[in-house]
């Protein structure tokens, strides 16, 4: 039995801001947990993807060991004060947090050692995020356990904030990219203490509605954030020439390249020299973009590349089927061998983008070239959905991380 002695508060039944702020919590945790899969698979390696979930899951669960341990005094404090409490330590340790790891290099530059800053790093990385899931797990357990009687119902809250942060975080990476995405779920938090204080007194309400305002504010500040490589290997020298792009799967820019083959023989002789850029996905893969103004000829040596070679066993006016058309070369290879029909798949709408649009007048729009017929679609899938028949079927070193 517990040795406390105190005073201990009684709590009501659980309203409807209470229901509330439960699900604006857990669709912010949601969202800033798969948010943060997304980050780490960019800026370190990709199967770092799931620390995410690792910290997610020690942050609750310290919560959750803490409320238990010191459930008896915590009995003495309202509901709705420590409900409030932690949704606003929620909120401000996001972005607090995504800044520390942001700006780790900086913060550990005093090491001269490289392996023990390194380590730092990682533990840097994994305890500046465990915070804010510290403070979103206290929220829903103090939830659950204070009112006993709804339990159910804030389950059921629980469950659908959950749900919705998986659904909203595409969308929400598209249009705000990864650290803006991150700063949205502090303005997330940041209304669930504004819910759970419905109940409160006038000025915590305005108090907490500034706060809301303020993290809104931030939002965009975060979304124009450019967030450094963290580690070793990833292509960290290139200079990038375009913002960054950002959807469920991927971080997409474009950066100043040297042209790329993949094989040319000896006695080809010197190539011509033809303005590149290189598409990155994640830092790391890549695909290549040429300067083509319609003029073929200007790019008779790919005919000189390995992999041109399918292309002199395909007939004449032949039918091509690009898997991975990223941006736009194999496709300039194709027609430069007088394909008739080229099927263009690529799986990333946000390489097509690049392509069509913002390097359209560097492209020549080359996706839209005649005879050339693309679709944003998945290549196995798009294989084993079509009717159609291909002499060639060209997959030029199609990898990502």
């Amino acid at each position: 039995m517990s040795s406390y002695s105190g005073p201990v508060q009684e709590d009501p039944r659980a309203s409807a801001s209470i229901f509330c702020g439960v699900l604006l919590t857990t669709l912010a945790t949601l969202t800033l947990e798969i948010t943060l899969t997304r980050v780490f698979s960019a800026v370190l390696w990709y199967h770092f993807a799931f620390l995410a979930v690792s910290v997610a899951l020690c942050g609750a669960g310290a919560a959750g060991v803490l409320i238990y341990v010191a459930g008896p005094k915590l009995r003495a404090i309202r509901a709705i004060t420590l409900l409030q409490g932690s949704a606003i330590l929620f909120g401000l340790s996001v972005p607090a947090s995504f800044v520390m790891f942001i700006g780790q290099k900086s913060l550990i530059a005093w090491i001269k050692a490289p392996l023990l800053g390194e380590v730092l790093g990682w533990v840097l990385t994994y305890v500046v995020f465990t915070v804010p899931f510290f403070f979103s797990g206290a929220c829903v357990a103090l939830a659950l356990t204070r009112f006993k009687q709804d339990v159910s119902r804030v389950y059921f809250y629980d469950l659908t904030g959950a749900g919705l942060g998986c659904i909203l975080v595409a969308p929400l990476l598209a249009r705000f990219g990864g650290a803006g995405t991150v700063q949205v779920t502090a303005v997330l938090a940041s209304l669930a203490a504004f819910s759970f204080s419905l109940s409160s007194s006038k000025s915590r309400r305005w108090a907490l509605g500034a706060l809301v305002a303020l993290l809104a504010a931030l939002v965009p500040a975060f979304s124009a954030l450019d967030i450094p490589v963290l580690v070793a290997g990833k292509a960290t020298e290139m200079r990038r020439v375009s913002d960054d792009r950002w959807n469920a799967y991927s971080r997409v820019s474009v950066h100043e390249a040297m042209p790329l083959v993949w094989g040319i023989g000896r006695n080809v002789g010197p190539l011509p020299v033809v303005e590149s850029r290189n598409i990155s996905i994640d830092a790391y893969a890549g695909t290549p973009m040429m300067r083509f103004d319609g003029d073929f000829t200007k790019m008779e040596f790919l005919k000189k590349d390995l992999s041109s070679s399918g292309y002199y066993f395909m007939p004449p006016g032949g039918s091509v089927l690009i898997i991975g058309a990223g941006g736009g070369r194999d496709i300039i290879t194709a027609l430069l061998f007088k394909a008739s029909r080229v099927h263009a798949v690529e799986i990333n709408a946000l390489i097509v983008d690049f392509v069509q649009n913002d390097f359209g007048d560097f492209t020549d729009r080359i996706y839209t070239y005649p005879g050339v017929h693309a679709a944003v679609d998945e290549g196995r899938s798009y294989i084993a959905r079509s009717k159609d028949r291909f002499d060639v079927i060209q997959a030029s070193m199609v990898d990502t991380a």
